[in-house]
């Protein structure tokens, strides 16, 4: 369904044919989000020979939890690049916000009311 969607779309083939560095870059992107999907749909059963779930929630549940940033050590010194509804709740010793200039944030979408607002606000408390 991917390679269907990205086909019909052309937009593979206007990556492909973007030639700058971030064209290139984003067409790799692509290729290796397609190639990773195409793995995922064409890999084995289980172990066990238990029918896998090979649906998108279970795809995107698969490659959250390829990461290993959970099992690094908590003490050590490393930064954390993460959005603002990601880091709500969270504590840290040193933060930088990046990206506050008006309309990103607050968004532009959150604007409309006086509670969306209040909300994008509370959120960066």
């Amino acid at each position: 369904m991917a390679f269907h969607v990205g086909k019909n779309t052309n937009l593979v083939k206007e990556l492909f044919n973007d030639k700058s560095t971030e064209g290139l870059q984003r067409y790799e992107n692509i290729q290796e989000l397609l190639n990773s999907i195409k793995e995922w749909v064409e890999s084995p059963d289980n172990e066990d020979g238990e029918v896998v779930d090979k649906g998108l929630g279970a795809y995107l549940q698969q490659i959250t939890l390829l990461t290993d940033a959970d099992e690094k050590d908590p003490d050590a010194d490393t930064v954390k690049l993460m959005t603002i509804h990601a880091a709500k709740g969270l504590e840290f010793e040193c933060v930088f916000a990046a990206g506050l200039e008006e309309m990103l944030f607050p968004n532009a979408m959150s604007i409309n009311t006086r509670e969306e607002l209040e909300e994008e606000r509370r959120l960066f408390m």
